[in-house]
């Protein structure tokens, strides 16, 4: 049975700086598809997860600060530990950002993101994820 990683980037900003036009979010180095590809290329459906059967959404919060580093990387939402390590480990190993700006200073911004697990074939899913809230705040 093939597995496959499927990702959305749906980031969700948090600072109060993004309601201002002259706000410049934060770019990964080489824009959106250049950190599509570094996803994809890097994130993998951990062995252990597949034997245990496990799918589902792991939530990431984190910042870019000033200097374009991830910081302050926590699970919002967790499905096992074992993908959740999976999706911070790869967050872990992005390259520094190039920073947001506001009214030409650096500025931190936070995000979440999502990381999608799914099996490629839909019918061998099943039918609950073993999906569980962590609140780490």
């Amino acid at each position: 049975m093939k597995k496959t990683i499927t990702y959305c980037f749906a980031i969700l900003f948090t600072a109060n700086a993004i309601a201002q036009k002259d706000t410049i979010r934060p770019q990964f180095s080489g824009g959106t598809d250049a950190m599509y590809q570094f996803i994809i290329t890097n994130l993998q459906y951990p062995e252990a997860a597949i034997n245990k059967n496990l799918y589902g959404t792991v939530l990431i919060e984190f910042e870019i600060d000033t200097t374009g580093d991830m910081v302050n990387i926590h699970v919002l939402e967790s499905v096992d530990p074992i993908l959740d390590n999976e999706a911070v480990r790869v967050l872990k190993a992005m390259p520094r950002w190039e920073p947001g700006m506001y009214n030409g200073q650096k500025i931190k911004l936070q995000y979440i993101m999502p990381f999608k697990f799914v099996f490629s074939e839909p019918e061998k899913q099943p039918k609950h994820s073993k999906k569980r809230k962590k609140s780490l705040r």
